[in-house]
C-alpha cells in the first residue's frame, strides 16, 4: 500500500514578510529597525515579482540583478550594503525555518559588496607609513 503525501503549503510572500517581522520582535530588535526590514523586504519581493521569481526560489544570479537594478537607482554604496544586510538576514530566517537549503545572499555579499577601508584606516596606516 502506498503512504499517501500531506502537501504543506508554503506561507505567501506578504506570510513570509510578517512571520519573519514576528521572528525580528522574538529578537528584540526595535520597533525603527523593524520597519525598516519591512521596507527593503517587500521592495525586494517587488522586484522578484516583477521578474516572475518566488523568495524561495531566488538565487546567487537573482541577487545580483537585483544588485545591478538598486545600482541603477544611485543608491549609495551604504546603502546596498545596508539593503542586503536585511535580505541576508532574512534569508537566514527562511534557512533557519528549513524553507530553503541555504542563505544565497552571503556569497553575493561576500563578493561585490566587500567593505572598503574608512578614511580612518587609510589616516592610521599613513601615520604608521604603511
Amino acid at each position: 500500500m502506498m503512504q499517501q503525501q500531506t502537501l504543506v503549503q508554503l506561507p505567501s510572500a506578504n506570510q513570509l514578510l510578517e512571520l519573519f517581522l514576528q521572528d525580528c520582535r522574538d529578537r528584540e530588535m526595535t520597533e525603527g529597525s523593524i520597519q525598516s526590514y519591512r521596507w527593503v523586504i517587500k521592495h525586494f519581493f517587488e522586484f522578484l515579482n516583477s521578474h516572475g521569481v518566488s523568495p524561495y526560489k531566488a538565487e546567487k544570479h537573482v541577487f545580483i540583478e537585483y544588485l545591478r537594478f538598486r545600482k541603477t537607482q544611485r543608491v549609495s554604496q551604504k546603502t546596498l550594503e545596508n539593503n542586503f544586510t536585511v535580505l541576508s538576514s532574512f534569508y537566514e530566517y527562511l534557512t533557519f525555518e528549513e524553507y530553503v537549503e541555504k542563505n544565497p545572499v552571503t556569497g553575493v555579499q561576500k563578493r561585490y559588496l566587500r567593505h572598503y577601508k574608512s578614511e580612518n584606516d587609510v589616516d592610521a596606516e599613513a601615520q604608521l607609513g604603511l
